[in-house]
């Protein structure tokens, strides 16, 4: 029951997207944890491993370091392959997948130049 309630909140939320908890969920902030999650995903264990005692797992560090890390995997490897994807399949848009990116992202690609 509990995952038919959250599967009919998230159609809920698509499908009334200016509704006041989708304006919430189309903040800057958190389209771009969406953006990164699957970055945040793959380098999230050696950051936050609660069982090691290395420095780059103590909090705060270990947050700042993964978002870090996590922003770098998709500015330079990521998004370079969604680009990539275009040359093989003409139907792929990477536009599609970058429109949502917000600002932030974009200038620290900037920045990064």
């Amino acid at each position: 029951m509990l995952n038919l309630s959250i599967a009919v909140g998230i159609d809920w939320c698509i499908t009334y997207a200016d509704s006041g908890l989708g304006r919430i969920l189309n903040m800057q902030p958190l389209v771009a944890i969406g953006v990164l999650s699957y970055s945040l995903y793959l380098w999230q264990q050696p950051f936050l491993n609660p069982h090691s005692n290395s420095p780059i797992a103590d909090f705060p560090a270990n947050v700042i370091l993964a978002f870090c890390v996590a922003v770098a995997s998709y500015l330079f490897i990521e998004r370079p392959f969604l680009m990539l994807r275009s040359h093989f399949s003409p139907s792929a848009s990477p536009n599609k997948e970058s429109a949502g990116v917000p600002e932030a992202l974009s200038m620290a690609n900037s920045a990064a130049r």
